[in-house]
């Protein structure tokens, strides 16, 4: 059996930047510098904050071209850190 491989990366584009968990052969792919393209990712919570993922039914892969655009450093949507808050049923009641 292949040891698993795990590593963080941010990522970003004109809107802001997200946590990144790429696994095993992922990780060569994300590298700085590199234009990626997260094919049908999802989004993971970990302790309370957001990760991107790109799962088995995903496609993490290098853009065919370094696409130039200004990355927005200044929304990070993994530095919110949120809570699980159980919602009210039909009748009002938690």
């Amino acid at each position: 059996m292949e040891p698993k491989s795990i590593a963080e990366a941010i990522v970003g584009d004109q809107t802001g930047v997200i946590t990144l968990t790429a696994r095993n052969k992922q990780i060569d792919v994300v590298q700085p510098g590199f234009t990626i393209i997260a094919r049908n990712s999802k989004i993971d919570m970990f302790k309370g904050f957001m990760r991107l993922a790109v799962d088995k039914w995903g496609k993490l892969e290098k853009a065919s071209e370094n696409e130039t655009f200004t990355v927005k450093t200044d929304n990070d949507v993994s530095a919110v850190e949120y809570e699980l808050v159980k919602a009210p049923n039909d009748d009002g009641q938690l």
